[in-house]
């Protein structure tokens, strides 16, 4: 299967916490990196998602925020925040492409608008952290 999302990761569930409508699952990628992500608790179900269960996490890179700076600091809804450094920014006319490296090794990719990127000054090994929204996970049955 190929899919167009950036970031896509393996991972083991480590926790499920289910509503009647929506159901939380804490994640912890092969990298050691956590992850949580919410989705429908129909989606949960039919995942026949449990803890220890292999998945994939995946996150489209225009649904991640770049914070500059690790992010420790601050106040924010976001329940994904991975500290890093930037490794690499590709500038195109509108757009760019920030990929970060965390501690543990996680590549993550995310494409924000080129005046941000500019605004935060993100260049490579500068500290960054991404930022996503547990709404904006995605979980992939293995």
């Amino acid at each position: 299967m190929q899919i167009s999302a950036r970031n896509n990761w393996p991972a083991i569930v480590d926790n499920i916490d289910k509503g009647p409508v929506s159901t939380e699952i804490q994640l912890r990628l092969d990298s050691g990196d956590a992850a949580v992500a919410t989705i429908t608790t129909a989606s949960a179900n039919s995942l026949s998602l449990v803890p220890g269960v292999r998945v994939r996490v995946l996150v489209k890179a225009s649904s991640v925020m770049v914070l500059a700076g690790d992010g420790a600091d601050v106040g924010i809804s976001a329940r994904n925040c991975l500290s890093g450094q930037v490794t690499q920014v590709e500038h195109g006319a509108v757009q760019s492409i920030v990929a970060l490296r965390t501690t543990n090794g996680t590549e993550i990719t995310a494409s924000i608008t080129k005046a941000s990127a500019e605004k935060l000054g993100l260049v490579a090994g500068k500290p960054a952290a991404a930022l996503v929204k547990a709404s904006d996970v995605l979980i992939l049955s293995e």
